[in-house]
């Protein structure tokens, strides 16, 4: 299970470029397009299982076993590994005893030879927890595009710059007709769409 553990309020999609690719006049409307485009970016999340905007997330496992597979995408980093002892305490894993290699899906970690199980509290669930960072790199951050990999893909910058616009002129009863086919947003999404 992905749980959402730090979501920093920056967007990488800019309420003044979404602004201005919705024609909006002026500045009145920026907290509607603001609200427009995090709807937008939550859409292509969800759709696409990526994480758009840099973030910190918790992914949740039953038990051991020889990899465990985050699955969003793109992975910057696992942070840690935790688990509930059999005893009911926070444990943490020694980064030593484990690798972590980022794929185009995510992420795998693999644990050495020299690990061994530990036993888990049967009465969690979901007792092991990788913390990782997620997401591409926002606009004008400091080392935005240095590592080609986390750099916002243009297509779901569209996708996302569609869906706003989409969301902005039909937010009122009186809406104007649909300007382009919501097929141009699912063919985008499905480029993206990462695929287990």
């Amino acid at each position: 299970m992905l749980i959402p553990v730090d979501i920093p309020d920056a967007l990488p999609v800019t309420v003044a470029d979404a602004r201005t690719y919705c024609r909006a006049p002026g500045e009145e409307d920026n907290a509607v397009i603001e609200r427009a485009v995090r709807s937008a970016i939550e859409y292509v999340q969800d759709y696409a299982s990526v994480t758009l905007g840099r973030s910190i997330w918790h992914q949740t496992f039953p038990s051991w076993r020889s990899c465990l597979e985050i699955e969003t995408s793109p992975v910057r980093d696992v942070l840690s590994i935790g688990y509930v002892d059999d005893q009911g305490a926070d444990q943490v894993v020694d980064p030593s005893q484990y690798r972590t290699t980022i794929t185009p899906t995510g992420a795998v970690v693999r644990f050495t030879s020299a690990f061994s199980s530990p036993a888990t509290n049967a009465d969690e669930d979901l007792p092991i927890t990788v913390e990782f960072a997620a997401g591409y790199d926002l606009p004008g951050e400091t080392g935005s595009g240095d590592d080609p990999r986390l750099k916002l893909p243009a297509r779901a910058e569209t996708a996302v710059l569609y869906l706003t616009r989409l969301f902005y002129d039909h937010r009122t009863a009186e809406s104007p007709e649909q300007l382009f086919p919501i097929e141009t947003v699912t063919n985008l999404l499905h480029q993206l769409k990462v695929y287990r």
